[in-house]
């Protein structure tokens, strides 16, 4: 497990997975959201840079990324030894990202100085995210990498108490 990308929908809870895993691993993380934006939603890169940055970090020994971004999902994807899918409901997702932003809590891997807010856009994604997709590709991989798919927390918290014990 030297090369790990976490995907799934928004309000998942990849970030915070991803954090504990890097502590367990004693491993960099790195969080795509704060990669691609600056502070107010700004962002960093053009499709071009984007790209590029993405196959910079891709470079690196060992890694922990964290995000979807479906457009250089395959970067990560095809680099990646071990793939760690949320696959949990959309509605949950839906819940967890409007409890995030009443809140006002600031999620690790989240961007400094943008407070998340919820619109019709963020709901339409999640809606319309596209799981068989990725469960086809992951599929594919099967045979040649590690792919965990996690359902629910319960499974993401058992799946982070195994790894700190090993």
């Amino acid at each position: 497990m030297d090369r790990i990308a976490i995907i799934g929908l928004q309000g998942a809870g990849k970030s915070t997975f991803a954090h504990k895993l890097g502590i367990i691993l004693h491993r960099k993380v790195t969080h795509l959201d704060k990669e691609y934006y600056l502070p107010h939603w700004k962002k960093r890169f053009t499709k071009a840079e984007w790209i590029a940055h993405q196959k910079q970090l891709i470079k690196e020994k060992q890694w922990i990324i964290d995000g979807n971004y479906k457009s250089t999902i395959d970067i990560r994807i095809e680099a990646a030894d071990t793939i760690i899918f949320f696959d949990f409901p959309k509605l949950l997702c839906i819940y967890r990202a409007f409890k995030r932003a009443l809140n006002n809590n600031q999620p690790v891997g989240k961007v400094e100085n943008t407070r998340e807010t919820i619109n019709s856009n963020f709901i339409a994604t999640i809606l319309s995210y596209n799981k068989k997709q990725i469960h086809q590709k992951l599929n594919y991989y099967k045979k040649y990498k590690r792919i965990i798919i996690l359902k629910n927390s319960k499974q993401a918290a058992d799946l982070l108490m195994r790894w700190s014990n090993l």
